[in-house]
């Protein structure tokens, strides 16, 4: 629906939740930016650092900072931050639980927000 045809390749940053350090591996091939058992690789080889090819949580993540129930909102806005201050950068991703944005629950959504074109 966004057009996304390879994440590794459309996106340009990832903001998912979190909030312990075996999560964000485990989201990395649902998201697309890696085939079946390939995330420690990613992780290991610095593709998903703030700097690498494939930055997952540029903000620091629900590790670094982790608002409550805001959880989800702060995402959108580390997202929205990231694309503002990378010029070339022009969609990111924002994974989480609606425990953090919206009705408490076990259910998960993505959003994709994205730059303008000029």
């Amino acid at each position: 629906m966004a057009g996304i045809g390879n994440p590794a390749k459309d996106v340009d940053a990832f903001e998912i939740f979190s909030p312990a350090a075996p999560f964000e591996l485990a989201y990395y091939e649902p998201l697309g930016l890696c085939g079946k058992g390939g995330a420690p690789e990613l992780l290991r080889g610095g593709v998903t650092s703030g700097s690498g090819a494939l930055p997952v949580n540029p903000s620091g993540g629900a590790l670094c900072t982790n608002p409550g129930n805001c959880g989800g909102v702060y995402r959108v806005a580390s997202a929205l931050n990231f694309l503002r201050d990378h010029e070339g950068a022009r969609r990111a991703v924002v994974q989480d639980s609606d425990i953090n944005l919206g009705i408490m629950g076990e259910t998960y959504h993505v959003m994709v927000v994205e730059k303008e074109r000029a």
